[in-house]
């Protein structure tokens, strides 16, 4: 009985509990042209917009021109490539892309009259 008491006072206390807000989770697809020079592959990095720092998220191979980035909740990112040969790096592009969940729409929408 104190138990259900215990609750009963927690709910007054601090209400009932919320539901986690549902969120989605999308993927970014990056794409470049690759420089005619010398190279051994592209530096991709990321960042949330605003962040001190990039992180690292793959070297990608000469030809290979491509990188997905998974689960990408709602939110503005930097996404930088560097071009490397050897220990020689290039000064980078940075580019930013905006993630906003947004409903799909229907698909094989039809009306019928008789």
């Amino acid at each position: 009985m104190w138990l259900i008491e215990l609750w009963y006072w927690l709910l007054q206390l601090f209400g009932w509990p919320k539901p986690v807000k549902e969120f989605s989770m999308q993927k970014a697809i990056l794409t470049w042209k690759d420089p005619s020079g010398p190279m051994t592959g592209v530096e991709i990095s990321m960042r949330v917009s605003g962040a001190p720092n990039f992180t690292a998220l793959s070297t990608v191979a000469k030809g290979v021109q491509k990188l997905e980035v998974p689960d990408l909740v709602d939110g503005t990112y930097e996404f930088r490539a560097v071009v490397v040969n050897g220990s020689k790096r290039s000064k980078g592009v940075t580019i930013s892309g905006k993630v906003e969940s947004v409903p799909g729409d229907v698909s094989d929408f039809a009306v019928a009259f008789e």
